[in-house]
């Protein structure tokens, strides 16, 4: 495993990428992958590398970095890929996207650390407890629904966590929470958006007659099911599909398309440009 990761976008102008290669030389790291996309349409230049550090910690690359002249006309984020990042999941009662990122994270599959898990109902206590993850039952009340966001929101700032995951979680999140947290909130829908937005997504596809479902993880925003696209799956569908093997696929989409959103948002794989997004192997 490659010690850290720097990914950056600017306006694009040529010898950036022997920039950047020269910058990590000359600061004795030796690059093992590198990715760079330049975009006419927006005279932007994107790139994300990996390196090893040698002997030089990450933090010293970071800082010498910081005081590049490239690095103040650009937006970048340098990685230490040998500090887990501390995620925090919000779900409602169906649970296999928990008891995948449960699973995923404890085998060592996403370098990632669950600090807690918040639910509008009880039945995640015992996946959590197994496993040593703290669990917050917030009850929700239709009349008093200010109360739970207020409470969930607290809880997501007191766990330190720099990502929240909507493992279905099937609340709509308030404008107010949502705009605190741009690009830090990841949500899974039971569609392949921009199609079929909103609640019961399965029978409108099958009631459509679709011929093939999909699962959308992506950043939330303040509109509906409309953040930025981190990761898509989808699988065909025939007439002999039932509303019950539309939910089965649906359920194995959501979770391969959540885990892949989590491990590009927390490797720093992502960058989003207005509504789109750049997404690197």
């Amino acid at each position: 495993m490659s010690d850290a990761s720097l990914t950056m976008w600017c306006p694009d102008r040529p010898g950036l990428t022997a920039e950047v290669s020269g910058f990590l030389s000359e600061t004795g790291c030796n690059i093992t992958d590198l990715n760079q996309h330049s975009d006419p349409d927006h005279d932007l230049f994107h790139l994300r590398t990996e390196f090893e550090v040698g002997n030089v910690p990450v933090g010293v690359i970071r800082t010498k970095w910081s005081d590049s002249t490239l690095a103040k006309t650009s937006t970048w984020n340098i990685k230490d890929h040998h500090q887990k990042a501390k995620a925090f999941l919000f779900c409602s009662r169906s649970l296999h996207c928990v008891h995948d990122l449960i699973a995923r994270s404890t085998a060592g599959e996403l370098n990632l650390d669950i600090v807690g898990v918040a639910s509008n109902a009880d039945n995640a206590a015992p996946a959590c407890s197994a496993v040593g993850i703290p669990f917050h039952h917030v009850d929700f009340d239709p009349n008093k629904e200010e109360l739970h966001f207020r409470k969930m929101h607290e809880l997501f700032i007191e766990s330190g966590a720099a990502c929240l995951v909507l493992a279905r979680y099937m609340r709509i999140l308030p404008a107010w929470f949502v705009d605190e947290l741009p690009e830090q909130i990841i949500n899974v829908h039971h569609s392949f958006l921009p199609a079929f937005p909103g609640a019961d997504p399965y029978r409108q596809a099958m009631e459509r007659g679709v011929k093939m479902i999909g699962a959308t993880a992506h950043y939330v925003t303040s509109t509906l099911d409309d953040g930025p696209i981190i990761a898509q799956r989808t699988d065909n569908l025939s007439y002999r599909d039932s509303l019950e093997t539309i939910r089965l696929k649906g359920r194995d989409l959501e979770r391969v398309a959540l885990a892949e959103a989590v491990r590009s948002h927390i490797e720093h794989r992502v960058t989003t440009i207005g509504s789109r997004t750049i997404v690197y192997p």
